[in-house]
């Protein structure tokens, strides 16, 4: 590890800028993952409609992982194997709890250190600002932060106002109040590509009208985890009540991809206020989600919490300060972030207890290293008519 630890230190300053001294103090982190979006649905993933064009632009100053698997395809325990670098497996309590009707089957336990814990011991102011409840606090995640806000939660998907939008804005209030030099770590998630699909203006109906390969497919609608139907759930704020037996499926992937694109411009507004602010260059950001979407690849649409290549292939986009591009082909699995965040900052951790997770840091700097990714799951009920 002391290798790497090195290889980290030369990799995030040669990377700062030329005109700047050495850097002397720990970049911060900026840490950005939305949830339930697709890799297949970004233009930089190559899809065909543009999408991303902000995270197109910020992947030229940075690396891209061109399979990166989520190691679940839910919300929590995605969340638990990446700030605490174990398989959803050992997470796992094994029995159902519930708490105020929250699900609490996979949490993190006390006495497990999280990558927030590991960072703010070195020194790091640590804030979170959450939009969906199934990553809250009482699952372990805010363990380490001295700000866990999960009041972006508390605002309907089916209004405005909340999101991506609000997550940054409420990061770029804290981010006020640092010191300057203070090195942070700073995590949004955002819920805006999540079921249903409820874009609003100026990107609602954007792609609406636009030529798309699957446009006349027409599927049944139906009650959510079902094979072979549109939940209901999605196809309302989508059609018009009644419901018909059937609908174009053109509608809620424009919607879907409507998101994505608000979710973009977002993310750009994130980082011109980083540079703005003098950060940009001395941070590391990452960019990246839970898990996928299944749109239209299999019969079972518009959801997620199965592990087909749709729901698992996850984007991971990782800015060095300065900015440095690369493609990386191999595949590479979520739950390497903690190893890997650790390294960049030169912090130790016990290998021994990760039982998951490989140091990306080789192939940051352009070495191929495989593995095997895994990813574990419990099906919802699913019923097949």
């Amino acid at each position: 590890m002391r290798i790497l630890a090195g290889i980290a230190l030369a990799l995030v300053v040669s990377c700062g800028p030329s005109e700047k001294e050495p850097r002397t103090s720990r970049p911060s982190i900026v840490f950005v993952s939305i949830d339930t979006l697709a890799a297949r649905h970004l233009s930089l993933y190559g899809y065909e409609r543009e999408t991303s064009p902000e995270l197109d632009r910020f992947a030229r100053e940075a690396v891209v992982f061109q399979h990166c698997v989520a190691n679940a395809p839910y919300t929590t325990p995605s969340y638990t194997s990446q700030f605490t670098g174990l398989y959803t497996g050992s997470l796992d309590t094994g029995h159902w709890e519930r708490e105020g009707g929250e699900l609490l089957r996979w949490s993190i336990p006390e006495g497990r250190e999280t990558l927030a814990e590991r960072l703010a011991a070195a020194g790091y102011r640590t804030a979170a600002f959450v939009d969906n409840p199934l990553a809250g606090a009482r699952f372990g995640l805010g363990q380490g932060f001295e700000v866990y806000d999960e009041s972006a939660a508390e605002i309907s998907s089916l209004k405005p106002g909340g999101g991506m939008d609000l997550v940054v804005s409420l990061g770029e209030g804290w981010l006020e109040d640092l010191r300057p030099g203070e090195p942070f770590f700073l995590f949004l998630q955002a819920l805006d590509c999540h079921a249903a699909y409820t874009p609003f203006a100026p990107y609602a109906g954007r792609f609406g009208g636009d030529p798309w390969s699957g446009g006349e497919r027409e599927e049944a609608i139906g009650g959510p985890y079902r094979y072979g139907v549109i939940p209901d759930n999605v196809a309302k704020p989508v059609l018009a009540e009644p419901l018909p037996a059937r609908a174009r499926t053109a509608p809620f992937v424009a919607a879907y991809d409507e998101e994505i694109t608000a979710v973009d411009a977002a993310f750009g507004r994130l980082l011109a206020s980083l540079e703005s602010r003098g950060l940009l260059d001395d941070t590391i950001i990452v960019f990246t989600a839970d898990h996928g979407e299944s749109l239209l690849e299999h019969d079972w649409f518009f959801q997620h919490g199965t592990n087909y290549e749709e729901v698992l292939h996850v984007p991971l986009v990782i800015r060095l300060p300065g900015g440095a591009a690369r493609r990386v082909a191999a595949s590479v699995q979520l739950v390497d972030l903690f190893p890997t965040l650790l390294e960049l900052v030169a912090l130790p951790y016990d290998a021994d207890t990760l039982l998951g997770g490989l140091v990306l840091i080789v192939m940051l700097i352009g070495f191929t290293v495989m593995q095997h990714a895994f990813a574990g799951g419990i099906a919802h009920g699913i019923v097949s008519d």
